[in-house]
């Protein structure tokens, strides 16, 4: 159940069971009413909504009939419970090279801003590398504001990063209206800006993560390296059930500025590599081939300086 892994690391938005209240009537049967007010509310598509949602026997066979692949119904034995451990690692190649390994962007990092923090304290322990490697490769997205604050570190703020046409409850009801959003850059401090960047993506890069590359790429100082990306620019709301089930509901469409999206067909790196190359080999070789050539022409200006003050 591939599908289940995605949908659990994907998440963009959590809310409580109590967050929405039931309006019609299934005698009996709380979890289903629940499962289908909060598909009611957040489903972005709305015309897929059933015109009698109590004509299936179970909150699985209601939300399937939307047919929306992150849009499900996990049963207690299904969910599992969410991702653990650090979502982000940092290592270093040399005196000039240093990798910072994204796994996921989840407030739950276990320090002080989530992942969006620990990429914050990732770049000031890493303040000699003139080069940097991200490796983004099997990470399948996660928190949307975990994202921004990643990307904020590499575009001034107030730069919009990429719109959304979302769903969200209206207050003091219960019922949902669709809005669109624009999510703009804030001030995170911009420690990404001034260093070269090398992103390693594969077919398993997703979602969030696929955001962060897809805005950023066309910089003249990031790389995009490895395979098309998964293609997913969609965001998912999740709540614990009554019955301690998760539903999982598509409520956003993401877009980048431009208004493009890369919703089922991926994000392209700059740099296509075959299945049986390693895209950090490819990265260092090329960090290191930009450093080998900026110190030969230092080493040509300096002798040029040499002869021009004979």
């Amino acid at each position: 159940m591939k599908w289940v892994g995605c949908i659990l690391a994907m998440f963009l938005t959590f809310i409580t069971c109590t967050d929405i209240q039931s309006v019609s009537d299934r005698p009996g049967d709380r979890e289903y009413q629940y499962a289908y007010d909060f598909l009611r509310v957040y489903l972005i598509f709305q015309e897929r909504l059933p015109d009698d949602p109590f004509q299936y026997n179970t909150p699985q066979e209601l939300y399937q009939s939307v047919n929306e692949p992150y849009t499900a119904y996990l049963t207690k034995e299904q969910f599992g419970g969410f991702p653990s451990g650090p979502s982000l690692l940092v290592d270093s190649v040399d005196t000039n090279i240093a990798c910072i390994f994204l796994r996921r962007f989840s407030s739950a990092q276990g320090n002080e801003g989530g992942t969006a923090g620990a990429f914050d304290s990732a770049l000031t322990i890493t303040s000699w590398a003139s080069m940097m490697i991200l490796d983004l490769r099997g990470n399948p997205g996660g928190e949307i504001v975990q994202a921004i604050g990643v990307i904020s570190e590499f575009l001034p703020s107030g730069t919009p990063i990429v719109k959304t046409r979302e769903r969200v409850l209206i207050p003091g009801t219960t019922s949902g209206k669709t809005v669109d959003s624009v999510w703009n850059a804030f001030d995170a401090g911009n420690d990404a800006i001034g260093r070269t960047w090398f992103f390693l993506v594969n077919d398993s890069t997703a979602s969030a993560a696929e955001m962060l590359v897809a805005r950023l790429q066309e910089s003249e100082t990031v790389t995009s390296i490895g395979q098309t990306t998964f293609g997913k620019a969609r965001a998912q709301i999740l709540s614990v059930t009554p019955d301690s089930a998760l539903v999982s509901v598509t409520y956003a469409l993401i877009r980048l500025p431009d208004g493009t999206s890369y919703d089922g067909t991926g994000v392209v790196p700059e740099v296509v590599i075959a299945d049986d190359e390693d895209a950090m080999e490819k990265a260092i070789t090329m960090a290191k081939g930009m450093l080998e050539r900026e110190s030969l022409t230092n080493r040509s200006l300096f002798t040029e300086q040499i002869i021009t003050c004979q």
